[in-house]
């Protein structure tokens, strides 16, 4: 299974350039190159190691230049833009396809005698990336490959520029395995190839351009340098492979075990091993049992999600107790928000965690994220992040993601069964109960109405968190939509948990205790129509009792309010809010953050940080919202009807036809973090966003369950 680009697709290079190919190596490393082999942004190389797992990742090995030749001159198998628009050296063959899929990126060129598969492969575990070249059996002679390695050393949000003298070492050990090291001050790269010879090299590439930072008015160049090359002769139906490897920050398999595998088994059985594994991940997803698995089975699209998952899903060390990092904690997973700048974050795992980990069949890593995040909740809230280093201290400044929890936790007890869990975790949500009932850090806490409130003021509260040194973008202070819906449904949830004597059992007084919340609920769910449910407009409230009032602004939040299903809102209300706030924030691709029709709507994103900021949540489209807002498609659909289901999986599954279609226009096979709130809707900003995936594939299965529901109720 694969998500591919044909030669049609690469033969205009500058929109080729616009596309990106990533694969995560389950540290919060990757490897990542633009389609021609050139780096679009800094952040690209053939390995960029995460030295302190999930973070600290570091661009070490650059763009590889890969020249073949079959009879004659040497002919580039790669391109570099150098100015905006020019690329040099011109390919010296054709680019037939490229595609990322089981065991990672593959490109075949054509050359004159027969084709050549080139594989970039990121070894799972490890800081490791292999590149694999293979010449097709038909082939009607053999080819000389040679590839000159480039070497690099900067964090990955940096560039670099100047002297790259790889002034420690570069080092060829022997025919088969080398290494380089730019300064004391970063790690070794080594080196090892399976055929061929590796010999030293020499020279610095200057001034490669990153249209990707250029557009985003950031340092847009880099130099790098030229520490080593592999030569190679392959005969039809032959493969050789070259291994680069650097240490895994005490958790992933480290460098000697990598390379020793290499020398033992090859680079085809690394290969071997990561294609395994991929297969492994698509055959958990097609065995679910929520209705969807033959779906799966069936959808390239799905399999593409499944496997872009992965890339978010990492391992980190968390200590037991909230506190500094520490590098002897106990492993556990953790999530990257986004490629290729963003690191873990409270809210984003909280929310991605259904789709990451329910939908793909691998509920044990949600259970275990679940109950690693449990003793780090402090006065009911949840971190934004866990420290990275010994002398920081987490920050807890987010009013949703304790309740994004709560809906994460109930989802999954819901899905496996695992009462144990949430047994287990019941605690935890009663103490998040409570800290809000009560009131906690930064004027969080329920009102005399039950509504919940955030009032502090020169903080960004809300998953629309937009901030520019003093200026919060979208402070939405006040009551926000969103936040007393994920309030009424975190009370009913924690009751129905009370009440179920393999959950609440160890409660004292658990009846009582869920007859209280019971009646709390009654309140929330009263003030929230009478406050939310307006006369003015037909869409719901933003925000009310703000510091200017209420905020009658058409955003988003209320899908996640409307999605949430349940009796919060009444149907005839319900189904007007939707019609009103879906005909004008449903873009083609994206759920716009602002109406057009609001003054201060910005459907652009251009421009340097504190431009693109203030556009960040003020009308930009959000493909994750994709989630919230099918589900409220369902939510004003009578699912129980042949003809309501049928509505409503009709109406879904045309909006996400263009997002299938995206997993071909920007990161190859994944899904992006925002497209533009106007037309050409151009994805922007993350090329790769877990929230994103996780949303549209655990939209996408429940789209196929309720198109399996649909049949049986038609009969």
């Amino acid at each position: 299974m694969s998500t591919s680009l044909t030669a049609t697709d690469l033969a205009d290079l500058d929109r080729a350039q616009d596309r990106e190919l990533l694969i995560g190596n389950g540290l919060g490393g990757y490897t990542a190159l633009s389609p021609l082999g050139a780096p679009g942004r800094r952040y690209h190389g053939l390995l960029v190691a995460a030295l302190q797992p999930p973070v600290a990742r570091t661009v070490l090995a650059g763009p590889p230049m890969l020249w073949a030749r079959t009879d004659g001159d040497w002919l580039p198998l790669f391109s570099f833009e150098m100015e905006p628009g020019h690329f040099s050296p011109q390919l010296g063959a054709p680019l037939s396809e490229v595609s990322v899929g089981v065991g990672g990126v593959t490109k075949r060129w054509g050359l004159t005698v027969g084709a050549l598969t080139e594989r970039h492969t990121a070894v799972n575990g490890a800081n490791a990336v292999l590149l694999s070249l293979s010449l097709d059996a038909a082939a009607t002679s053999g080819v000389d490959l040679l590839l000159r390695l480039t070497a690099t050393a900067h964090d990955h949000h940096d560039a670099m520029l100047g002297d790259l003298t790889c002034a420690e070492s570069n080092v060829v050990e022997s025919a088969q395995q080398g290494s380089w090291r730019m300064s004391s001050a970063w790690p070794e790269v080594q080196i090892r190839c399976d055929g061929g010879a590796l010999s030293p090299d020499a020279g610095v590439i200057r001034g490669l351009f990153h249209r990707h930072d250029a557009a985003r008015v950031e340092a847009d160049r880099s130099d790098y340098a030229v520490p080593l090359r592999w030569s190679v002769r392959l005969e039809p139906g032959e493969s050789a492979s070259l291994l680069v490897a650097t240490e895994g920050g005490g958790i992933g398999r480290p460098p000697a075990e990598i390379l020793a595998a290499m020398a033992s088994g090859g680079g085809a059985a690394l290969l071997a091993e990561s294609e395994a594994r991929d297969r492994d991940l698509l055959a958990r997803a097609q065995s679910v049992g929520d209705g969807a698995d033959a779906a799966i089975a069936a959808s390239g699209e799905m399999q593409a999600l499944v496997l872009a998952a992965d890339d978010f899903l990492v391992r980190r060390r968390i200590p037991a107790t909230p506190g500094p990092a520490d590098p002897a904690a106990p492993l556990g997973w953790s999530v990257i928000a986004g490629y290729p700048w963003f690191n873990d974050w409270g809210r984003d795992t909280a929310i991605a965690l259904r789709g990451l980990t329910l939908a793909t069949g691998r509920p044990e890593i949600g259970a275990t994220v679940l109950r690693s995040f449990a003793p780090w909740v402090r006065r009911g809230l949840l971190p934004n992040n866990f420290p990275d280093r010994v002398d920081e201290m987490p920050e807890y400044h987010t009013i949703d993601a304790p309740l994004w929890y709560i809906e994460a936790a109930r989802a999954h007890v819901a899905a496996t069964g695992d009462r144990a869990l949430g047994a287990e975790l019941l605690p935890t949500l009663l103490s998040i109960i409570a800290a809000y009932r009560d009131g906690t850090d930064f004027g969080i806490g329920a009102d005399s109405d039950g509504l919940i409130v955030g009032s502090a003021e020169g903080r960004q509260l809300t998953w629309m968190d937009a901030k520019l040194d003093d200026w919060v973008v979208t402070p939405r202070r006040g009551k926000p939509i969103e936040i007393s819906a994920l309030w009424y449904r975190a009370l009913h949830t924690v009751s129905d948990w009370l009440r179920d004597p393999a959950i609440g059992a160890g409660v004292p007084d658990a009846a009582r205790a869920a007859a209280d919340l019971d009646q709390f609920g009654d309140r929330v769910r009263t003030s929230f129509r009478a406050r939310f449910i307006r006369t003015e407009v037909p869409w719901l409230a933003d925000v009310v009792d703000g510091p200017e009032g209420d905020d009658l602004a058409l955003r988003p939040n209320q899908f996640i309010a409307l999605g949430l299903g349940g009796d919060l809102i009444p149907a005839a209300e319900a189904q007007r809010a939707f019609a009103a706030a879906d005909a004008q924030l449903r873009a083609p691709i994206g759920i716009r953050s602002l109406a057009p029709s609001d003054p201060a709507y910005r459907g652009d994103y251009d421009g340097d940080r504190k431009s693109r900021d203030g556009a960040y949540h003020q009308g930009l489209g959000w493909l994750w919202l994709i989630g919230p807002w099918a589900d409220s498609a369902f939510a004003v659909h009578d699912l129980e009807s042949p003809a309501g289901c049928a509505a409503a999986v009709t109406l879904v599954t045309e909006v996400l036809a263009p997002y299938r279609t995206h997993l071909r226009e920007a990161g190859l096979g994944t899904i992006s973090e925002n497209a533009t709130g106007d037309a050409p809707f151009t994805p922007v900003a993350c090329f790769a966003q877990a929230w994103s995936v996780s949303e549209l594939l655990r939209i996408e299965r429940r789209v196929a369950a309720l198109r399996a529901q649909a049949q049986k109720l038609k009969r």
